[in-house]
């Protein structure tokens, strides 16, 4: 990356990334031919980069795109649960990672656009375990997004694991 000072990015304790993130920018057009067009192939390669140059975070938040995830061939469902393990490797204080379920509930008359999170805590994973741990979770989660419909996760998620 040109004019961009690398070292500045060991610094960072906590990154999070949303779907604007990994948003499908086809139609922007300011957007680079350079850039991944893909938003499940931009978040890999976001994670990739984090797990290259941001060594010291303490906690990951992602909120992947789910329509992409569901529309998605198994080769690249595999490199992001990959670059996830990556992450874990790289990053040998992280604690913490969430990932968000956005989710729209109808209330009433109106639906309510909401973002549930589920977390794994790797503060107590011994470092060689970590990329393993990571790896399982973040393919487990991401499978049941792309497996449940939409509208019975999120209920799932409220009822289940939120209690």
């Amino acid at each position: 990356m040109k004019g961009l000072d690398l070292a500045h990015f060991t610094s960072i304790r906590r990154i999070s990334l949303t779907e604007a993130i990994d948003a499908d920018s086809r139609n922007n057009p300011n957007h680079s031919a350079l850039l991944p067009r893909n938003p499940v192939l931009s978040l890999t390669t976001s994670l990739h980069f984090i797990a290259k140059h941001c060594p010291h975070i303490l906690s990951l938040s992602v909120e992947p795109n789910h329509k992409a995830l569901r529309k998605e061939n198994v080769r690249r469902f595999q490199e992001l649960v990959g670059a996830f393990g990556q992450v874990a490797r790289s990053c040998e204080v992280l604690g913490t990672v969430k990932l968000g379920l956005r989710r729209s509930k109808q209330a009433g008359e109106h639906w309510i656009k909401r973002v549930t999170y589920v977390k794994l805590g790797l503060l107590d994973v011994k470092y060689e375990d970590k990329m393993r741990v990571m790896g399982g979770w973040v393919d487990a989660r991401l499978t049941e997004i792309v497996a449940i419909h939409p509208h019975i996760r999120f209920q799932f998620y409220e009822k289940v694991v939120l209690g």
